[in-house]
Formats: C-alpha cells, sequence, structure tokens
C-alpha cells in the first residue's frame, strides 16, 4: 500500500467515525405517533411507542418501512450473521410485532442475545469504545 493509499484510507476511517458519533449523539430515531401502521396478518398488530421507554438506547423506528431497527448494530456490525433474519435490525428493518411480548422469547430480548458476546453486545461495546 503506497503512503497515498495509506492516508485515503484512514481519510475514510475517520469519516466514517465522526458519522457514527454524530449518530449516536442524536441517538436513535424514536418517533412517537398517535397509530402505527397495522400488519397484514389475521391478527394485525403494530409497533407501540412504549417499546422505546423498555429499550431506549438502540431501538429505533422508521415511519417509512414501518420497520424496528438496531442503532448500535447498525452503525457496528461487522458482518450478517448465518442466522436467519439476522438483517432485520440492520437492513430489512423489523416487522413482526407479534413476536414482541413479554415473554423470554421476545423478538428484542432475542436479539439482544443471551451471551456478552452475541452481535448485539458486541456493537454496543463498539458503540461504548468510540465514546471512549
Amino acid at each position: 500500500m503506497t503512503r497515498e493509499n495509506t492516508f485515503k484510507y484512514m481519510n475514510i476511517w475517520w469519516i466514517k467515525d465522526e458519522i457514527q458519533r454524530a449518530c449516536i449523539k442524536w441517538g436513535p430515531y424514536q418517533i412517537e405517533l398517535q397509530n402505527y401502521p397495522f400488519s397484514k396478518e389475521k391478527h394485525p398488530r403494530c409497533s407501540q411507542s412504549t417499546w422505546f421507554k423498555i429499550f431506549p438506547s438502540w431501538l429505533e423506528y422508521s415511519s417509512t418501512s414501518d420497520g424496528a431497527y438496531c442503532l448500535s448494530c447498525y452503525l457496528f456490525s461487522i458482518k450478517s450473521s448465518d442466522r436467519p433474519r439476522s438483517d432485520a435490525f440492520t437492513r430489512q428493518g423489523f416487522r413482526s410485532w407479534r413476536k414482541v411480548n413479554a415473554t423470554k422469547n421476545c423478538a428484542f430480548l432475542n436479539h439482544i442475545g443471551d451471551s456478552c458476546c452475541s452481535p448485539h453486545n458486541n456493537a454496543i461495546k463498539a458503540y461504548e469504545d468510540l465514546l471512549n
């Protein structure tokens, strides 16, 4: 790698860090609507603004895609997992509202994971490292 290419490479990473810091400063986009769109399932469900109080540091909602996203995973995911729908909280948007419930099978809790080395927890660590 030439000196010029090395400099360009360093500039790209610096810009990426600055963009990530700006997104962290703004925080997750948590729009509270009067009425969220209902799903087109047999038993329609919708997103709820109360979830922002339960997951305030990472949960985002896009009214454009009617999907939930994870800010830290969006900013710091290294690669997609081999698990099905692993990009639901980063690229596609999570819309399976019926899977968000108060049990241990809650989709948001499953996204976080039990392991300290889960993809979400690794993204949280990268998020915190950038701030320090």
